[in-house]
C-alpha cells in the first residue's frame, strides 16, 4: 500500500506542476492591446497610434466615407454625408462599429474603430 500512496503523491505532484505551467495567461484583451499601432486597412490608409488623439478630417471622415457614405448617404438613417450628420449620430455611429454591427456585412479594423470610438469619447469635434 505504501508504494502506491508514493505513486499517487508522484501523479499529482506532476499534474500539479503540468497544470500550472500549461496555463495560458493572455487574454483576448491583452493580445489587441500589443497589436502593432499602426495598422493598415488594407486601401493603403493608415489611422495612426491608438492612444493618439483621433481628428474628423484625418481619421474618421476617411473612414465614414470610404466604408458607411454609400449606405447612410441621406436615403437612409442616419446620414452620414456631413459633418453634423455624423455629430448629431455620433453615439450611434461609435456603438455600431463598437459592436460590429456596421458596416453591414464586413468589419472595420481595430485601428478604424478606435479611432471612431476615441473621437467621439474626444467630444466630436470638426478638427
Amino acid at each position: 500500500m505504501n508504494i502506491n500512496v508514493n505513486n499517487l503523491k508522484l501523479f499529482l505532484i506532476f499534474a500539479l506542476i503540468s497544470c500550472l505551467f500549461s496555463c495560458e495567461y493572455h487574454t483576448e484583451e491583452d493580445i489587441i492591446a500589443i497589436e502593432i499601432s499602426n495598422e493598415d486597412d488594407g486601401n493603403g490608409n493608415n489611422e495612426g497610434t491608438p492612444g493618439a488623439a483621433a481628428t474628423f478630417s484625418a481619421n474618421v471622415k476617411p473612414i465614414i466615407d470610404s466604408r458607411c457614405v454609400s449606405c447612410h448617404n441621406g436615403s437612409r438613417f442616419p446620414d452620414l454625408r456631413t459633418y453634423d450628420g455624423i455629430k448629431n449620430s455620433a453615439a450611434i455611429v461609435k456603438s455600431e462599429v463598437s459592436s460590429r454591427s456596421m458596416p453591414q456585412g464586413s468589419s472595420l479594423t481595430n485601428a478604424q474603430i478606435q479611432a471612431i470610438v476615441s473621437w467621439v469619447d474626444d467630444g466630436a469635434q470638426n478638427n
